[in-house]
């Protein structure tokens, strides 16, 4: 098993340790990221067909797309003080510029 596998695998247990905490069935989880059951039962296997948008579809019901956001790249998410500023000093960019 090369290691790409076994992240996949962990993060199928992951999503289903998320799932059964929540006390989701699969289908109901399905539904709700408007999936297949199928999906879900790949995902959680560790499958490799797992489209990304599905991925987040999950993660999204499971409120940890966020999480996963700041995981990758705690300034990508619009709720950190860091981007508040950020998006304070473009507004002031794009009034200067109106001014012009």
């Amino acid at each position: 098993m090369d290691k790409t596998q076994r992240e996949r695998e962990q993060l199928g247990g992951f999503v289903r340790q998320q799932r059964v905490g929540r006390r989701l069935t699969q289908e109901e989880l399905a539904f709700a990221a408007s999936v297949s059951k199928d999906t879900i039962r790949r995902l959680e296997q560790g499958a490799a067909s797992t489209r990304l948008d599905n991925l987040l579809a999950v993660l999204r019901v499971l409120n940890l797309d966020k999480k996963m956001v700041q995981s990758i790249n705690p300034l990508l998410d619009p709720d950190t003080p860091l981007n508040s500023l950020r998006a304070l000093d473009m507004q002031r960019v794009r009034r200067r510029k109106d001014e012009w």
